[in-house]
């Protein structure tokens, strides 16, 4: 069985940088009223950066990813 490993340090840093990124975006989406694309029944819509930021919160596990399908 394979075990998981520590995150390197770099990797860290990485998403650290990443979740910076997204809330200084969602910020600013905010600030100057802009909508947030996200994906609700396989189509994409538009949101408000407040319901948006209510649903992440609210229901962080509720998010899980797909198997990619194999195209034939």
């Amino acid at each position: 069985m394979k075990t998981l490993s520590k995150p390197s340090s770099d990797g860290l840093k990485a998403e650290r940088a990443l979740k910076n990124a997204v809330a200084r975006m969602a910020d600013e989406n905010r600030r100057l009223g802009h909508p947030v694309a996200v994906m609700l029944h396989d189509k994409a819509v538009l949101i408000s950066t407040d319901a948006a930021m209510k649903v992440v919160h609210e229901r962080p596990s509720e998010y899980t990813t797909r198997l990619k399908r194999k195209i034939p």
